[in-house]
């Protein structure tokens, strides 16, 4: 059962805790440790997680992480409660609450290195029916988790993946035997080792080809790509698709080795070619799944993003949003404005600061 709301005395403390007279006997006191607060949905703001989380006890302090660059939210949060009591039941009964659009996963702040990496699991096929909870009911039996995570799009909808982080790597080997191709709703778990992100790129080989502006008067065009690309090195499969309306055609390619796939693309951008019926020159280059794709326009869009920011230090105690608007927008056109404010926890030093962002 729920606790109860709790009325907390203390004044909600946004950031990095501040020291004031009603504060001095918490900070005499053995808090709580933080509970780290994951998959939060990045329009959430400190105010709304305080409330969220106030009712499971009295909060010292919330901090949301954010991006020094563009002040976003990088998805997750600091929670401190007074009593580790109170810590302790937000943990058991927020976990995979939702959130806004997210279910927040939740765990007490540690050292990354005492999670033992080998111990988590990479899980696929998961029914879309399953949420997370009931993914951390079914892994829980081999042992304790530390988290379990179904990935999801912008909306909140299951991509079918999802991830579950052990405590103990012998209760992770032992969840690989017993579940893998277990049923779990109406479809069978195919379990595999996790591998970080920064991993997967330099672990998988290079194979694929996309191309594009291909001749448009063959007629066989398969025969015209096998042709082409076969004299690089053995091509494992490959598919030819034509434009619904116009007359026009791409390829995937997939060669049985890196090397010659890399060759081909090495060819082309030194010898660039215009086939029948384009103006511009044949186009070979790497394969991108949906996800990579996504990644690398996340990525362009950073980079607009804090080419167009601008942070600003060390403002005086009476600047505010419109006064920096009306100093600035005599350089271009002015998309954003926002100031803010940090203080230490001892009280002594603090600062304001803000972020100017154009349009270009």
């Amino acid at each position: 059962m729920m606790p109860q709301n709790m009325m907390n005395p203390y004044q909600p403390q946004f950031g990095n805790p501040m020291m004031n007279p009603s504060m001095q006997l918490v900070n005499k006191m053995a808090l709580a440790p933080a509970l780290y607060v994951g998959d939060l949905d990045e329009n959430i703001q400190e105010e709304s997680l305080y409330d969220f989380f106030s009712k499971y006890g009295q909060i010292h302090f919330v901090r949301i992480m954010r991006d020094s660059a563009t002040g976003k939210s990088r998805g997750y949060a600091f929670v401190n409660f007074i009593h580790p009591r109170d810590a302790e039941q937000a943990k058991q009964y927020a976990q995979y609450e939702k959130l806004g659009r997210k279910h927040i996963r939740i765990m007490f702040k540690r050292n990354i290195r005492e999670i033992p990496p080998e111990a988590n699991i990479y899980i696929k096929n998961i029914d879309p029916a399953v949420n997370v909870k009931e993914l951390h009911e079914f892994f829980g039996e081999a042992g304790p988790l530390i988290s379990a995570k179904i990935a999801t799009d912008s909306e909140g909808n299951s991509l079918g993946y999802g991830y579950v982080q052990y405590e103990k790597l012998e209760d992770a080997q032992s969840a690989r035997e017993k579940f893998q191709g277990a049923k779990l709703k109406e479809q069978d778990l195919v379990l595999d080792k996790f591998v970080p992100k920064d991993q997967r790129a330099s672990n998988a080989e290079k194979k694929n080809l996309y191309i594009k502006n291909l001749p448009t008067n063959e007629q066989n065009m398969e025969e015209w790509v096998e042709a082409t690309f076969s004299k690089f090195g053995d091509i494992e499969k490959k598919l030819c698709k034509k434009h619904q309306t116009e007359n026009k055609w791409s390829a995937f390619v997939c060669f049985k080795s890196e090397e010659s796939a890399n060759k081909a693309i090495e060819n082309f951008q030194q010898n660039p070619k215009v086939e029948s019926g384009n103006t511009e020159p044949l186009y070979v280059g790497w394969h991108q799944g949906k996800a990579e794709r996504q990644r690398e326009l996340k990525r362009n869009h950073q980079e607009v993003t804090n080419n167009t920011n601008l942070f600003l230090k060390n403002l005086k105690e009476e600047v505010n949003e419109e006064q920096i608007k009306n100093a600035f927008q005599q350089f271009g056109q002015i998309t954003s404005v926002a100031v803010k404010e940090w203080q230490a926890s001892g009280g002594n030093k603090k600062a304001k600061f803000g972020f100017v962002a154009f349009s270009s």
